[in-house]
Formats: structure tokens, C-alpha cells, sequence
């Protein structure tokens, strides 16, 4: 995709009077660049800034996001299955506002009324924030673990 949005944008550069980004569409709104247009534009501009640095960005907000929710989804069962009080409370506030229609879609108000799951994220991502500690590199190149090595 990169590689032939790029080839369009370098052909339509060609023609002096085509416009690569035209500011108005026929409707006269303004068309905004899309996130893939403003990194090609800045590689045409400047080769140093290469294709792969290109492709890099477009993967860490494509797909680091989804990462992250995992991880902190991840983190939030733990923390719910070490805690069984604070878990009850969370199924008890889930069943009030469910009752028996467990099959329904989630709405709007369901969410507004979720004040007690609300506040126990907030509290686990206090304490676990995942995003702190996902790039530290550690310098120990093993861990031992209850006789357990991890290399």
C-alpha cells in the first residue's frame, strides 16, 4: 500500500497544474491529508526520512494500540483474579446492570452506570502502567526465578 501510494503521489507531482493534496474537493470542503499521505509527503521532501521509516511509523499507530489494550486488559484480569472481593463486586455491579439479558449489546448508559469496573481500572493503571515498562531494557541477561531461568 505504501509503496503505491507512493507511485501515485510521485506521478501526480509531475503535472504542474494537479495539485497532490488538493486543498477543496468538488463539494468545496477542505480535504485533510491522511496520516499515510503526511509521512509520503515528508519522505518525497526529504530521502533521508526512507520508506522504512515510513512503514515503522505506520505500524507503531496501526498496531502498538492494540497491543497496549491488550496488555492492559491483560493486567486488569490479573489483578481482578488476585483480588476475588474486588472481582465479586465488579460481577455484582455487571449482573445489576445486565439483569438476565446477558446476550445484549453493551449501550451507552451501560457504560455510565459501570462506576465501580471504572474505578478499578483507574486504580490498576496506577500501580500497572503498561506503557512505563514495555521498552525498559533490563542489563541481567538471566533471572532466576524459584530455580527457574529465563535467559
Amino acid at each position: 500500500i505504501i509503496k503505491s501510494k507512493k507511485l501515485d503521489m510521485e506521478v501526480l507531482s509531475k503535472y504542474d497544474n494537479v495539485e497532490l493534496f488538493p486543498s477543496e474537493s468538488p463539494s468545496h470542503r477542505r480535504k485533510r491529508k491522511t496520516f499515510l499521505e503526511l509521512l509520503l509527503e515528508h519522505h518525497l521532501n526529504d530521502p533521508s526520512f526512507t520508506e522504512e521509516d515510513v512503514r515503522e511509523e505506520v505500524d507503531t499507530f496501526m498496531f502498538e494500540g492494540h497491543d497496549t489494550t491488550a496488555m492492559t486488559l491483560s493486567w486488569a484480569l490479573y489483578c481482578l483474579g488476585l483480588n476475588p472481593d474486588i472481582q465479586l463486586r465488579v460481577q455484582e455491579e455487571l449482573d445489576a446492570i445486565f439483569e438476565d439479558d446477558i446476550s445484549r449489546d453493551i449501550t451507552r448508559e451501560d457504560i455510565t452506570r459501570m462506576k465501580y469496573l471504572e474505578c478499578v481500572l483507574k486504580v490498576k493503571g496506577k500501580y500497572f502502567e503498561y506503557s512505563k515498562y514495555r521498552y525498559r531494557k533490563f542489563s541481567i541477561n538471566i533471572i532466576n526465578l524459584q530455580s527457574l531461568h529465563i535467559c
